[in-house]
């Protein structure tokens, strides 16, 4: 991983994340590219008697001037933290977020998307979808979501990999494997049983025999009635780092009437939150 796309709207969330995003950088040697998304406003009288690409020009050099402006603190930032030899350089783009962002991050060819999360509750959580979700679901490369108290740790111990058994799940814990390893970690391959039968563990004995001769990954299967909640508890009982997970891109009707786990996770997860997408793998 050479290149990481940070997209960030300048709020506290998104600058602990840039303190994330610029040690991560550190471990790999990576550089990283920040892109700040703006959305036009919606045009009225005072712009009626210019044309619109006039009107344009003019509403991207003001988002430009801005963004300058706030280039410096990312920079003050990486001097605070003793990451100012990481290289940074700066992107501005206007569109709606989600789909910019992975735009972006194709043309720009970023290995990783690291990026700021907030949680959400209730019928907020139901209703507004979390673009760091939808980024995680879709990107073409590994995404990760910080929370606002997700701290980097140089000396990161634990990874809990969430699985259902699935064929791409294999590959997908061979990439958190090796990403582990970059820390010395071990992954914790976890499976939420809401049956409450002996069939799960049976499959999980089965499925982890591929993985005999891997001595940084253990193998778990924890009863639970809501899978979300079992899995963050276990992230809280174990101490564990970093939380990661495969993705799946859903069509219209799976949008419309399932809530993924990737945004509840997205949501409620204290710590990091790695993606990776299983039309990648």
């Amino acid at each position: 991983m050479k290149k990481i796309l940070f997209p960030t709207d300048f709020s506290e969330t998104a600058d602990r994340a840039f303190i994330y995003a610029l040690n991560l950088a550190d471990k790999i040697g990576a550089s990283i590219v920040t892109l700040h998304v703006w959305q036009p406003v919606a045009m009225d009288d005072m712009y009626s008697s210019l044309p619109y690409d006039k009107i344009y020009e003019m509403l991207d050099l003001a988002n430009f001037e801005n963004y300058r402006d706030v280039i410096p603190h990312l920079r003050e930032l990486a001097e605070q933290h003793g990451l100012q030899h990481i290289q940074l350089s700066h992107v501005l783009e206007s569109g709606l977020t989600d789909d910019t962002i992975l735009e972006v991050a194709k043309k720009e060819s970023a290995d990783m998307i690291i990026m700021g999360t907030q949680g959400a509750s209730g019928l907020k959580e139901f209703f507004i979808g979390s673009i760091t979700a939808e980024i995680m679901e879709n990107a073409h490369c590994p995404v990760i979501g910080v929370p606002i108290k997700g701290e980097f740790k140089d000396s990161m111990k634990d990874i809990a990999f969430t699985v259902n058994f699935e064929e791409e799940e294999a590959k997908a814990l061979r990439a958190v494997m090796d990403f582990a390893g970059l820390f010395g970690a071990n992954v914790h391959c976890l499976h939420v049983d809401v049956s409450h039968t002996h069939e799960m563990t049976h499959k999980m004995d089965n499925w982890k025999a591929q993985f005999t001769a891997d001595k940084n990954v253990q193998f778990e299967v924890v009863d639970g009635t809501n899978v979300v909640k079992a899995v963050l508890d276990y992230v809280d009982r174990n101490d564990i780092d970093m939380l990661a997970m495969l993705t799946h891109k859903r069509n219209f009707f799976q949008e419309l009437f399932t809530f993924s786990y990737t945004k509840k996770l997205a949501y409620h997860a204290h710590k990091p939150l790695l993606a990776l997408q299983a039309k990648n793998l």
